[in-house]
């Protein structure tokens, strides 16, 4: 009974559910086709004059780690951009980026043969004098149109199917084993081997009597070189919780006075504007509009924050809100017999004098019996914000000091009586990279779960604290609430995620939905708007849904146990993935026939398994649209949208804090991967599932994933950043590939279905042979993907000892050969001479970029050898730039190819930014030279617009690192360059971000002796970085926070005559 059920329901799917129409995949290929072309057409505009958000990586970054500058040429950057090598990527970024690009690269360049020889054997196969009814537009280009009359043209698909897999094995077992080399080069590389998180371990659940430096040093001792140092992660109780609120607090602090200094800035300018208008009209000037803005000073809620405020009005006191600390009512009916008289002019504060009460910054507090903040609800304690965060920073700061000193005690004398005792958790570095991967592998203990958890390669700002105390039982059952969750997440997804796909189905909506027959029809408005529905708003939909995703799963990895940021992302990349694959497959090829079978899969639930196979022919449509829409998604990518609008925000209509236009213009994008990689590799399994079922679908893909090369090598080379702390060497590629075989899986599972249920004119199975050889070629998949598990596996995570040797610090020894990874040798079996390495480098990058100097490492001056597949990896892969060095303007003879590089590079500098005569450079550390400001009674008569500047207001061609201006109050320190020709020097202003400059973006060293100290136990407070005004309360308003024990500065920030805030260096405390 179930059979015939289930032949009912494939009978019945063909023909009852029928794809989206052409007129849809038409309307979705116009209008996405039109969206991306003027997407595309704005970043070729744009990219000129924004260098910020196109190009930040050819001044950011260090000069040996900047791109070249692309150049303000309308049409040549996109050839350079074409032509640029991803390896680039390798030795400029990181090992992330680079194999996110070199799958983008393998799928390309899989999917064009198999482009070519589908559409020339496939495409005819299925629509040549072969018609099934219900099958038009694109549907007679799908497995499903082959004629039961027709039923040997099986055996094309069957042939072409073996020649695909096969050629995914070969990209594959290629790609891996460059994969390989580049992941143990990465290891043992000069500026990664030297780092302290190469040399160190994380243990986890440590037993008590372990808990000690001494006898954790005793027990790792036997691994070569033995233990460096070990820090214990201790209970920091309240520490963390202070530490926490100053950083709140200083944030809110820096934010409430910049917007403080730009109140009295549009108050003063509103005044003048007042006393002008009275001025022409002759009539009289009131005195609000001449004297301070207040007559009192604003109220403290510490006396002891602002000594030097005269005494207070108590009344001023009822009427702000803020009562003075310690006061009883007797106290104050006294007080109110007394009273003092009215302060002077002179001894009321600055601030109080430019600003009225009402317009200060104001904020709610938590209130006691909530965990979050209330403020958007209006429920709190209304508090001034400047007066509540001085005393929040300042109580946060002394208890922290008093914290820390009693945890210095704590390591110096440990004991039973420490007020913050060692959790069960170490980090352990050792003298030699081989011992810290040894100590992961080895058997630490005899007791089930006890330190079996040890992790490599952690670096301080990766580390999630939280997640340190947590032992095994605690993590398997955390483990096991996480993936319910995900698991409840993704059935609770089903739903809207099914109507999505029933979108697609237009024909099935009207005939279920009697009241949307309006939309049926053959006139063009009817196919524009069933185009719409079927062929545009589906895709959209799914991608907007999808979105939203990341940010929960991305906190239940996080809640699982997960002890640093890169795990997280690992695990959300399989969490993300399976999402993905369940709705955006699995849910959607279900969904296309779901409305006209709902009746048949609640009968007979076993039916659901051979309607997902006759479906995927049949919601083959909505994949080709749902690549079109990723077309401009990924368009989307390149002209940063997102990114643009809040510059636009930030810097040019607001200005922000300095912070906030330092944050903007010279802090690069870092990826995350957990979420990008499986954006990518589903579309992958998308492409090899649909590879011979729609060939249509081939010539798409291969067309997405030359694009997206395209655009993801150009923003890894020149805009995003892999910060060196959170690069997992390449730990995402394996991963990729693990998808790529789901999607071979799905795609023989569904072919071995089609082919068995294939019936002729006589209704008998007319392809079980080649349903047969479908299942052999499954087998033979898993035995590749065993291979390559059981070759890889091993080598995935640790160092092997044949390159112990490799690392940085180790002792040459005899014996040993200088390299061994990804060696080539000549048939005769002597090995490629160093010679032959370096004139490949050579050919590769041209003489006069590379200076080859002495090595004092095996891995300096090498490039990987060619492989049996003929890939090389040319230099060391993030070697130091004194080993290999790229000059940033090429020291050519020639001087036009020089000349041109350097109009390129001072094509940038638009707005006034210059370079010395000989093109370098000049660093100035000096301290800036700020004049003192007026008196307080000069102060009020000055007026911001009677300052000029030569300064133009920023406009969106401004680059990120326009020029100071001639102000009366200098934050930069000036220096005169010669000038041969009017024979004096003239003045020009120092700038700290041009290409071929020092950059702005270090990646620091840590403190080997505090590396793995929590942030809480070692950061000082955040400097309060305020801007420079001509009023003078930005240095008044420092003063007060210096009192008040807040650190503060006003070094290299400054309003300009338009209020906005510009910057001339990174932050103080950077």
């Amino acid at each position: 009974m179930s059979a015939n059920n289930a032949d009912d329901a494939l009978s019945s799917s063909p023909e009852d559910a029928a794809s989206a129409s052409t007129a849809s995949f038409l309307t979705s290929l116009f209008m996405n086709s039109g969206i991306a072309g003027g997407a595309f057409v704005a970043f070729v505009i744009m990219r000129r004059w924004l260098k910020a958000i196109y190009e930040p990586r050819t001044y950011i970054p260090p000069t040996h780690k900047q791109a070249p500058v692309l150049g303000t040429h309308l049409l040549w950057p996109l050839w350079q951009i074409l032509m640029a090598d991803p390896e680039e990527i390798l030795q400029k970024n990181g090992v992330d980026p680079y194999v996110f690009v070199r799958f983008t690269m393998m799928m390309a360049k899989a999917m064009v043969p198999i482009w070519l020889l589908s559409w020339l054997i496939l495409l005819p196969v299925y629509s040549a004098d072969s018609h099934v009814d219900g099958k038009e537009g694109l549907d007679k280009f799908t497995f499903g149109n082959v004629a039961k009359a027709k039923q040997s043209r099986y055996w094309a698909p069957l042939i072409l199917d073996f020649i695909f897999i096969f050629w995914f094995f070969f990209v594959i077992w290629h790609e891996m084993k460059h994969w390989l080399v580049v992941r143990q080069r990465y290891l043992v590389s000069r500026s990664h081997s030297k780092l302290p998180q190469a040399n160190t371990v994380l243990v986890t659940g440590i037993p008590s009597h372990y808990l000690n430096e001494k006898k954790l040093e005793q027990l790792f001792s036997h691994l070569p070189g033995g233990v460096k140092r070990i820090w214990l992660n201790r209970n920091l109780k309240e520490m963390p919780g202070f530490y926490d609120r100053r950083e709140h607090a200083t944030k809110l602090l820096e934010s409430a006075q910049v917007k403080l200094i730009k109140i009295a800035r549009r108050h003063k300018l509103w005044q003048e504007k007042k006393i002008e208008k009275l001025e022409k009209k002759g009539k009289p000037i009131p005195a609000k509009l001449l004297g301070p803005a207040n007559h009192r000073p604003h109220v403290s809620s510490r006396r002891d924050l602002v000594p030097q405020l005269p005494m207070l009005d108590f009344a001023a006191d009822r009427k702000t809100g803020f009562p003075e600390k310690g006061r009883s009512a007797e106290t104050d009916e006294q007080l109110q017999v007394t009273e003092a008289p009215p302060p002077s002019a002179q001894e009321i504060e600055l601030v109080d004098r430019l600003v009225p009460h009402h317009k200060r910054p104001r904020h709610r507090i938590k209130p006691r019996w909530s965990p979050i903040r209330l403020g958007f609800f209006r429920l709190g304690h209304k508090v001034d914000t400047i007066e509540w965060c001085r005393e929040e920073i300042a109580l946060c700061t002394a208890e922290l000091e008093k914290s820390r000193a009693k945890l210095m005690e704590d390591i110096e004398h440990p004991g039973k009586d420490d007020r913050y005792p060692p959790l069960s958790s170490a980090f352990i570095h050792f003298n030699q990279q081989i011992a810290a991967h040894m100590a992961a592998q080895c058997l630490t203990h005899n007791q089930p779960y006890t330190m079996n958890a040890r992790y490599t390669e952690q670096s301080p700002p990766n580390v999630i604290w939280s997640n340190l105390s947590l032992n095994q039982y605690e993590r398997n059952v955390r483990q096991a609430i996480s993936w319910a969750c995900t698991g409840g997440m993704i059935f609770a997804w089903t739903f809207p995620v099914a109507f999505i796909g029933a979108l697609s189905s237009v024909s099935d909506l009207t005939s279920t939905f009697p009241w949307l027959s309006w939309i049926e029809g053959d006139t063009f408005d009817k196919k524009l708007i069933q185009g719409i529905l079927s062929g545009i708003l589906p895709p959209v939909l799914l991608e907007c849904l999808m979105m939203m995703l990341p940010i929960s799963l991305r906190h239940l990895a996080k809640f699982e146990g997960a002890t640093n940021k890169t795990g997280v992302e690992l695990d959300l990349m399989t969490r993300y993935f399976v999402f993905l694959i369940i709705h955006s497959f699995f849910v959607i090829t279900l969904s296309a026939g779901l409305i006209s079978s709902l009746e048949t899969f609640a009968s007979n639930p076993q039916a659901i398994a051979t309607t997902l196979a006759s479906q995927m022919p049949t919601a083959s449509t909505f994949f080709i649209t749902l690549v079109l829409t990723q077309f401009t998604g990924t368009m989307g990518t390149l002209l940063r949208l997102w990114k643009l609008s809040i510059y636009y925000v930030q810097v040019i209509l607001l200005g922000g804090t300095p912070r906030s236009v330092y944050s903007t213009r010279y802090d690069m994008n870092h990826p995350q991967w957990g979420e990008t990689f499986p954006g990518i590799t589903v579309y992958a399994v998308m492409m090899i599932a649909y590879c011979v079922i729609s060939p249509v679908i081939n010539g798409f893909g291969a067309a997405f994933f030359i694009f997206a090369t395209m655009v993801y090598k150009f923003h890894y080379i020149w805009v995003i950043d892999q910060p060196a702390s959170s690069d997992t060497g390449g730990l995402f590629f394996p991963k990729a590939i693990t998808h790529m075989f789901v999607g071979m899986y799905i795609q023989e599972v569904c072919m071995a279905a089609l082919f068995f249920l294939a019936r002729d004119d006589n209704g008998k199975p007319s392809a079980l042979p080649q349903g047969g050889l479908m299942i052999v070629l499954g087998f033979c998949t898993v035995f590749f993907q065993y291979t390559i598990v059981v070759q890889y596996g091993p080598l995935k995570h640790c160092l092997p000892l044949s390159l112990a040797h490799l690392s940085y610090g180790m002792p040459k020894e005899a014996n040993h050969e200088d390299s061994v990874i990804g060696e080539a040798y000549h048939d005769e079996g002597e090995k490629v001479g160093d010679g032959e390495r370096k004139r490949d480098i050579l050919r590769k990058f041209g003489n006069s970029h590379i200076n080859f100097t002495p090595s004092r490492h095996p891995l300096i001056d090498r490039k990987a050898e060619r492989q049996e597949s003929g890939d090389t990896v040319e230099v060391d892969i993030v070697d130091e730039p004194s080993e290999i060095s790229f000059s940033p303007i090429s020291p050519c003879s020639e001087k036009g190819k020089g000349s041109a590089i350097k109009r390129d590079r001072e094509a940038t500098l638009v707005g006034g930014t210059e370079l010395s005569e000989k093109g370098t450079h000049l660093d100035d550390d000096r301290e800036p030279d700020v004049k003192a400001v007026s008196s307080p009674s000069r102060i009020l008569n000055s007026s911001p617009t009677k300052t000029r500047s030569r300064e133009s207001n920023i406009s969106l061609s401004a680059p990120p690192y326009a020029s100071r201006p001639s102000s009366p109050i200098p934050t930069t320190e000036t220096y005169a360059v010669d000038n041969p020709e009017d024979g004096h020097a003239s003045r020009r202003h120092h700038y700290f971000a041009v290409p071929g400059g020092p950059g702005v973006l270090h990646h620091k060293v840590e403190d080997e002796a505090m590396a793995f100290f929590h942030p809480a136990t070692k950061n000082p407070q955040m400097v309060i970085w305020l801007p420079e005004d001509e009023l003078g309360l930005s240095k008044a308003e420092v003063e007060a926070n210096t009192r008040a024990g807040v650190k503060s500065s006003l070094e290299g920030a400054w309003l300009n005559d338009k209020g906005s805030v510009q910057i001339s260096k990174p932050p103080p405390d950077d």
